[in-house]
């Protein structure tokens, strides 16, 4: 009997040990990923100011397209308002929209009424 409690008890520690490990590297993940998103969004801007216009790709601001888990998405929603995304797990993504200006955990259309 003692056995199989020191067993069970190996294995609680064991897999609160690599849930804690899943969601500790996932928050530093995600951090990651904003960073990087936020050069991307910094790199648009400043696009936008010298040209009058967003780009039409990460190529035109001298970025390349990338795919794959750690991959950072643009997307032209329209001549003014644009995303920035990322998958998370699947099926959600975090997405930073410009007329709010802030990272969000949900898709959602653009408020165009929003001026910037």
């Amino acid at each position: 009997m003692k056995k199989y409690i020191s067993i069970i008890l190996v294995l609680g520690i064991f897999v609160l040990f690599c849930t804690f490990l899943f969601f500790y590297f996932r928050d530093d993940r995600e951090c990651r990923l904003m960073k990087e998103g936020n050069i991307i969004v910094e790199k648009i801007e400043n696009f936008r100011m010298v040209h009058g216009k967003l780009p039409n790709s990460l190529n035109e601001i001298g970025l390349y397209e990338q795919s794959g888990i750690n991959a950072l998405y643009y997307d032209k929603k329209s001549c003014m308002h644009y995303i920035v995304y990322f998958g998370m797990d699947l099926g959600e993504s975090k997405i930073f929209y410009s007329d709010s200006k802030q990272w969000e955990d949900f898709a959602r259309g653009i408020n165009s009424y929003i001026n910037e």
